[in-house]
């Protein structure tokens, strides 16, 4: 019995030190990039991965709802928009739209995916972002 004991109580401790391995890491501050239907998106994760400072628009020859651009746009919010959990959303107007970019990171806190959509128009798609460093 002693034994059995001696052997649970290495395991709690074990586990206490050490983990389980599945825990979720912060996204990584800094520049993240992702390719999107309409060209690219940019943003910034604050320092405390906390929020996203800053958002890019990137448009390449994009056409929706009958209108078109080839610009860029560059948003910053103070405080940030609030990542929680892992996920963030973003609503606000670039050039002629309406935009809503929605994001979650995965465990490691170095990729990110997500949809982009704009409002009122069936223009929508996906995005993709990872981080290396």
């Amino acid at each position: 019995m002693k034994k059995i004991m001696a052997i649970l109580l290495s395991l709690l401790l074990f586990t206490l030190i050490f983990g389980c391995g599945g825990e979720k890491l912060p996204p990584k501050p800094g520049d993240w990039t992702a390719s999107a239907g309409f060209g690219n998106l940019e943003f910034i994760v604050d320092y405390d991965s906390a929020s996203i400072a800053e958002i890019t628009f990137h448009f390449n020859d994009f056409e929706c709802g009958g209108k078109w651009t080839s610009a860029s746009k560059m948003i910053q919010k103070y405080p940030g928009w609030p990542i929680e959990g892992g996920r963030f959303r973003i609503e606000h107007k670039a050039i002629n739209w309406n935009f809503v970019i929605e994001g979650k990171f995965d465990k490691t806190g170095m990729r990110a995916t997500g949809t982009w959509r704009i409002i009122g128009y069936n223009c929508s798609g996906n995005w993709e972002s990872s981080r290396e460093d």
